[in-house]
């Protein structure tokens, strides 16, 4: 069964460091929830004159440790990773299952795009435009893909490990199946 069918819900949690959102990762990881199932999204702490795009794993240790982001041991295991402009003068990265979503969209130069890929894991469009704001600002973002259960495990995870907010989005076709 391949990742995208075991996916119907996703708990999204922004952290105001780089080693609180790993430090969350590696809750996740050792509470069992699947690696494949974890994506984390940044700004670029510089500006780069860099086309974005889709680079995979030995450039993006390299660039990012370049510039002095990401570069801890959790970034290096969601495999992936993408450039994406945020339509506000920054890049943001993303690495895990988000960034394998936008390399199916083949296209990452605007924010359309990065706001395409929030609404395909069924963020409400009221919470995309804080979200992408917050990363600007320098916050990052793990997202725990899942089912309903995963995705609640992870979102106890994440009040936990003290993040900021916090929200859970879910299928709606999943959802109401699930009630009738």
């Amino acid at each position: 069964m391949s990742v995208s069918a075991q996916i119907t819900d996703n708990a999204l949690a922004m952290y105001s460091t780089s080693d609180a959102a790993e430090d969350a990762i590696t809750v996740l990881m050792n509470r069992g929830h699947a690696i494949r199932k974890i994506s984390v999204l940044g700004c670029l702490p510089i500006q780069v004159e860099s086309d974005s795009g889709y680079i995979d794993l030995a450039e993006k240790v390299w660039a990012w440790g370049s510039y002095g982001a990401f570069w801890h041991f959790a970034w290096h295991y969601l495999g992936g990773s993408a450039v994406t402009g945020s339509g506000i003068g920054v890049k943001i990265l993303s690495a895990g299952y988000f960034a394998s979503l936008l390399k199916v969209q083949k296209a990452f130069t605007d924010r359309n795009v990065l706001e395409q890929t929030f609404r395909s894991l069924h963020i409400d469009d009221q919470d995309i435009s804080p979200y992408i704001e917050e990363l600007s600002d320098g916050h990052f973002l793990v997202i725990a893909h899942g089912t309903d259960v995963e995705a609640e495990n992870a979102a106890t995870i994440f009040e936990r490990t003290l993040a900021g907010k916090i929200g859970i989005y879910s299928d709606p076709i999943v959802r109401y199946l699930k009630h009738v």
